[in-house]
């Protein structure tokens, strides 16, 4: 009878094992889902970028799916129109604002996105009036001050311009875009004082990035420090709570602190859909199950395009065995941000589990076949690799785990299957290696133990 592998590899992982690799998941990858309740400031607004079919492409045949359903989900043509715009692709993405507005004519953000193009386009007198109808419609706009602060400056009207980037930088405190625009502002009016100490508080702006890239980069330390100096200077900034928060759990597991740092973010900014991500896996991380999906059931119902609540929930339902609830919310979460590899794997895992071998496989392929942006541990291998143990695909299987378990930064898990693979191909000597290097690697690994030692008492017994 065929075993299946993968389960006793990562089935019987503890919730809190899995918690931290959704956390880890939360704060690093920022690019899981764009937030709605907010419009969005991730790429600076002063300039167009030429567009990388390779990345775009994807998010139009995302988009073009979207589209297809019946009926067409309310406000997928913001969030894909924002999601082009992020990468570039500008036209695409004005198509997609104004079919929005003929959906819903009423959508202000929707407005504000063609009004900041405009700004993008050098169209300032235009932008400016249109941007300063909208905030006068919705004050609760606040980022439309800062593309509202450049089209005044460009025309000349720095006054005009002063006022609306102290709005911007009171609305969102610690953009570097804000603070260098507000620096050359002040210069132009005269201002030397207040010039040097915007232009300082650009230095000290920067702090937050160099804060997340040190993060992702597993340097909890150095990133501590640059974030505490970037809040010293920000310290309402939303932002940088939520980054706080994330190396407190994810770098030294504090979870109390980082449970504090994460809800005084929230206060400062309850739009902040990061932060709020953040926090239910937090709970989770608790005991608190209930509060957890109470959160998340909260932030979709404020924002049901939220590809991270679906991402979390569909974990949490795949774990508890409640696999159509989790095909739902994983769906979900792959239509709003394709390409991300985390959804792509717990979608093929509860495809897997669901026995729909041929959607999981789809998905398994589609995450290896990617050309670039391959998670350094080699899971999307590893994940492939065990579902073609479990088919008895050995030397396909052999192929994609031999890959994962030599990469530098691979995990346990990538040696178990490995030489489990080795095992069932009667390379008992390299199996016993592999299994010897997770056990090494991590010595509570009973699934390795137990491989061992069946390998060493068959060996007696010859």
């Amino acid at each position: 009878m065929k075993r299946n592998v993968r389960r006793a590899a990562i089935g019987g992982a503890s919730r809190r094992s899995g918690l931290r690799l959704v956390t880890s998941v939360c704060l690093l990858v920022f690019g899981l889902g764009t937030a709605v309740a907010e419009m969005p400031s991730r790429r600076d607004e002063d300039d167009l970028t030429k567009a990388d079919p390779e990345k775009t492409q994807p998010v139009l045949d995302a988009y073009r799916q979207a589209l297809a359903a019946n009926p067409v989900p309310h406000g997928i043509h913001l969030l894909y129109g924002t999601r082009l715009w992020q990468l570039g692709e500008v036209a695409e993405s004005k198509r997609a604002f104004h079919r929005e507005i003929m959906a819903d004519p009423g959508n202000l953000r929707a407005r504000a996105m063609l009004a900041i193009i405009k700004v993008q386009e050098r169209h300032y007198s235009e932008a400016a009036e249109e941007l300063q109808l909208l905030i006068g419609k919705n004050p609760k706009l606040t980022q439309i001050w800062h593309p509202l602060g450049r089209a005044r400056f460009e025309m000349g009207m720095f006054e005009e311009a002063k006022v609306c980037l102290e709005n911007a930088a009171a609305a969102k405190p610690g953009t570097p875009q804000i603070e260098a625009l507000l620096a050359k502002t002040y210069a132009h009016l005269a201002d030397v004082p207040k010039a040097k100490w915007a232009s300082d508080l650009y230095e000290e702006s920067r702090k937050l990035q160099v804060s997340r890239d040190l993060a992702a980069a597993g340097k909890w330390d150095q990133a501590m420090q640059q974030v505490s100096q970037y809040l010293a200077a920000f310290p309402t900034s939303s932002d940088g709570l939520y980054v706080k928060a994330g190396i407190q759990f994810n770098g030294y597991r504090n979870l109390d602190s980082a449970l504090a740092c994460v809800r005084a973010a929230i206060a400062s900014n309850s739009a902040n859909l990061e932060a709020r991500n953040l926090l239910a896996v937090l709970l989770l991380a608790k005991g608190d199950s209930t509060s957890f999906v109470r959160e998340l059931q909260d932030l979709i119902e404020l924002d049901s395009l939220d590809a991270r609540a679906h991402y979390y929930l569909g974990r949490f339902e795949s774990d508890g065995g409640h696999l159509e609830d989790a095909r739902t919310h994983l769906e979900r979460a792959h239509l709003l941000q394709p390409g991300d590899k985390a959804i792509g794997v717990a979608l093929a895992v509860a495809y897997e589990k669901l026995g729909m071998k041929e959607q999981a496989e789809a998905e398994y392929r589609r995450d290896v076949d990617a050309p670039r942006n391959q998670p350094s541990d080699g899971s999307t291998y590893t994940h492939y690799g065990a579902f073609l143990l479990n088919e008895g695909r050995i030397p396909e299987a052999l192929r994609y785990l031999d890959q994962a378990a030599a990469l530098p930064a691979a995990r346990a898990e990538a040696w178990y299957l490995a030489g489990m693979a080795h095992l069932q191909s009667g390379d008992t000597a390299q199996a016993r290696r592999l299994l010897s290097k997770a056990l090494e690697r991590h010595p509570g690994y009973a699934e390795a133990r137990s491989a061992l030692d069946a390998i060493a008492e068959k060996e007696i017994r010859k």
